[in-house]
């Protein structure tokens, strides 16, 4: 349901900056694809990609390349500027500094951040609960929260992951 959600959100996206990305001069869009073993495939929004689901498959294609995956094989679909000279289909590795986080009962712990840089864990209402700075090796701990069960927000610099709490 929720990857549903994402991926028709990112058509909508799409839909509406279209004729924008077509346009720019100093930059481009494409819809990038990251899956869960971390590749990234981007799509330049000038080839107008199409996406599409159903059956536990995400499809995307242009008029020349066709990317078919597994809604399992899936974590996320964005918008990203690209210079211009970029073009057509492109798959890199991600970046080195993208967060994860991993709920125990006792502790939020966000690894892959840039050293120093600051996180903090809100509620659904948007109330922070509480905030930290990632230690040299690019980690940090958040207490789980007990009184605050339901949805959790945390907020990396570029980052947001929505948790729940079922505590």
């Amino acid at each position: 349901m929720q990857r549903k959600l994402i991926i028709s959100a990112v058509l909508f996206v799409l839909a509406v900056v279209g004729v924008r990305a077509q346009t720019d001069e100093q930059t481009s869009l494409c819809a990038v694809v990251q899956q869960t073993n971390g590749t990234q495939t981007e799509f330049m929004l000038n080839e107008l990609p199409q996406i599409t689901y159903g059956e536990g498959v995400v499809n995307v294609s242009t008029s020349t390349r066709t990317l078919e995956l597994k809604a399992s094989q899936v974590m996320r679909v964005y918008m990203t500027k690209k210079s211009p000279d970029a073009q057509g289909i492109g798959t890199t590795k991600a970046a080195q500094n993208v967060a994860r986080v991993n709920i125990t009962p006792a502790a939020i712990t966000v690894t892959g951040l840039e050293p120093g840089s600051d996180a903090a864990l809100y509620t659904a209402d948007g109330r922070q609960l509480k905030a930290a700075k990632a230690a040299a090796d690019g980690t940090l701990s958040l207490p789980t929260p007990t009184k605050s069960q339901g949805v959790l927000i945390v907020k990396t610099k570029n980052q947001s992951f929505k948790i729940i709490n079922k505590q």
